[in-house]
């Protein structure tokens, strides 16, 4: 358990090990162990580990006494190889102050070469308080980006007192180094007057480069953010944004969404103009260029979480500008079609014709068997429309859509008091199962404003687990009472659980995860056991696949592509099936664990299974627990 780590003198790396039986918050121990007899041992010991290259040899051993080094030999260990000779010789020259530390380190500065000495020697001189503006600008103009970062630091420290820093804060901002930029763009960024759009200009395409600069740029400029990017487009400088990797893209979209929530209103018919131009700079671009697409995007985004009418927007534009726009909306039904894009350019065209308000394909996409991802974003286009959405067609699809889709299924319906009704309507008829909406949403339902929606949330919830369930639950409670055998119950967990359940090394793992049960308690094991229904993560669903030739293969849903489906069954077989083999998929609408596993498990056994699956790790006896666990000697 390292808990630091240190370099030495001799280059090498030290290493403190602390050694403890017991490293853990008391909140979070599982109360069987809180009173564990080893808790505190080992508190009385510990190690260092020293560890070096391979092969490599170590420098000299270092024979003088650094207490008697005059101010000469600190500055020199400025540039030493070893850090933990720099920063020892910094200490020194900080705590001494030597009288000529200034024409030392002045010199270190201007003829080191090494870039560490050149950083510490800037360093040192700001701690003794013997830092000049021609240090700063001698550092801004320094060959290693590192030590430039480190000027900009200083510059914006000392901005009052050095001549002229505009100057040398646009050298920064335009610095060829990344680095350097951003921490430019952190330092000087609302320093520099937004309006001179002879830098910002050019600093723009330098900072869609990087994520962390486009972030360092949204933040400097903050409201004046919009007024740069109506330039920039204004002078139809995009070429230089013709860059098709996916990061310049995405960084595009984040500055234009920006853009956008600060957009003045009056602005708005200037969007509405600069919306009409894009085919334009496709045409110009020879392509459909993604950064052209991402700022689009990134505009409408914006401008749609302010709660901007697109409709009517479009409704005050010329109608050359109108015609334009569904020109993109052309181009975004024949991308979100087009089987030989990648999936996000696919995507991409999928969101835009949510813009282009075209209901009748995104119903069409949402049916053609395509990425789980596919069907999301079709998905979250239908719900910004609202009620122009045959949400009854949309939920006469649900029982086969794969879980991830069916939740954003669900988040789509959920926005909307009249297609609320609509699913309660089919859950009501059990025609979607009460099963399939999860805790979260079934909490917004029975949240609602609307009183009559909560209430009938509310009585579907309580037919959650029938009366048969209950009675069930409430005849095994007494296995709690017994003594219970963990050994026994491994038995019992091979015979019955093994097939879809994994714990430690025995079972094949189809079914959730159960092994982690130090803080459940064993109520909550046997409820799991005898209502499997109650509560169920909609990633194992039991879903049947009817096949053309009459066949019904059951199981989870493990993946899904435009040409098969994968399904995960017990025992952890997978069964691939191509989509034009299929007839149905559907949801069953409850666990693939089966009902009515009791019956074949009398109350001892209940017992022992239970004690199993909440004590499993403690039966190698490794950890000495404060009560034994009880051993069958039968």
């Amino acid at each position: 358990r390292p808990v630091n780590l240190r370099t030495g003198p001799d280059g090498c790396l030290y290493v403190v090990d602390m050694h403890r039986a017991v490293i853990e918050h008391p909140n979070w121990v599982p109360e069987e162990l809180k009173t564990r007899r080893d808790t505190r041992y080992g508190d009385d010991k510990g190690r260092i580990y020293r560890l070096r290259s391979t092969g490599a040899r170590l420098p000299a051993r270092w024979h003088w006494n650094v207490a008697n080094s005059d101010t000469e030999d600190l500055v020199l260990l400025l540039e030493h190889a070893n850090s933990w000779h720099r920063e020892t010789g910094a200490r020194l020259l900080i705590e001494r102050r030597p009288d000529d530390a200034a024409v030392l380190l002045t010199r270190m500065l201007n003829n080191s070469l090494q870039w560490q000495g050149r950083q510490r020697a800037l360093w040192v001189l700001h701690g003794l308080g013997l830092l000049q503006p021609q240090h700063i600008s001698t550092a801004i103009s320094d060959s290693s980006e590192h030590v430039r970062r480190q000027g900009a630091i200083l510059l914006e420290q000392r901005w009052d007192q050095v001549p002229n820093p505009d100057n040398l804060a646009r050298k920064l901002l335009v610095d060829r180094s990344v680095s350097v930029q951003f921490q430019a763009l952190l330092s000087f960024g609302d320093k520099i007057k937004h309006d001179d759009f002879r830098i910002w200009l050019d600093v723009f395409p330098r900072a869609m480069a990087d994520p962390w600069s486009t972030q360092a740029l949204i933040m400097a400029l903050g409201k004046d953010l919009p007024p740069l990017v109506k330039e920039f487009w204004s002078r139809d400088q995009y070429y230089v944004l013709n860059d098709p990797s996916e990061s310049m893209a995405e960084n595009l979209y984040q500055v234009h969404y920006s853009a956008a929530r600060l957009l003045p209103k009056e602005d708005h018919a200037w969007f509405v103009q600069w919306w009409g131009q894009t085919p334009k700079r496709y045409f110009d671009l020879g392509d459909r260029d993604p950064s052209i697409t991402r700022s689009l995007l990134g505009m409408l985004d914006g401008l749609r979480s302010r709660g901007v009418s697109f409709s009517d927007l479009l409704d005050t534009a010329a109608a050359d500008v109108r015609m334009h726009v569904k020109v993109i909306g052309e181009f975004a039904r024949q991308w979100a079609s087009n089987e030989k894009l990648t999936l996000k350019e696919r995507i991409e065209g999928v969101t835009l014709l949510g813009y282009a308000e075209n209901v009748d394909e995104l119903m069409r996409l949402l049916n053609s068997p395509v990425d789980s991802r596919f069907q999301v974003a079709v998905l979250n286009s239908l719900q910004t429309l609202g009620d122009q959405v045959p949400w009854q067609d949309v939920l006469n699809q649900f029982s086969s859509l794969q879980p991830v889709v069916k939740r954003a299924c669900l988040d789509a319906v959920l926005r909307s008091p009249a297609s609320i009704r609509l699913l309660l309507d089919e859950l009501e008829s059990k025609r979607i199962s009460v099963n399939e909406i999860d805790s979260i949403r079934m909490g917004r339902l029975l949240k609602h404003a609307d009183q009559p929606i909560a209430a009938r949330a509310k009585a579907l919830q309580s037919g959650l687990v029938n009366a048969d369930r209950q009675a069930v639950l409430m005849k095994y409670r007494a296995a709690l009472q017994l003594t219970a055998f963990p050994q026994k119950g491994e038995l019992v967990f091979r015979k019955h659980c093994a097939t879809c359940h994994r714990i430690g090394s025995i079972g094949v793992q189809v079914a959730p995860d159960i092994s982690d049960s130090r803080t459940r308690q064993p109520i909550q094991i046997l409820t799991d056991i005898l209502q499997p229904n109650r509560a169920i993560d909609n990633n194992y669903m039991h879903y049947s696949i009817v096949l053309n030739d009459g066949r019904i293969l059951d199981g989870i849903l493990a993946s899904e592509t435009s040409a098969s489906v994968t399904l995960r069954q017990p025992e952890g077989k997978q069964e691939v099936v191509r989509r034009i083999d299929i007839e149905e998929i559907k949801s069953r609408g409850v666990s693939l664990m089966p009902v009515g596993l009791e019956k074949d498990i009398s109350l001892q056994q209940m017992a022992d299974l239970v004690s199993f699956v909440k004590n499993w790790r403690y039966l190698d006896g490794r950890i000495p627990l404060e009560k034994p666990l009880p051993k069958y000697n039968g």
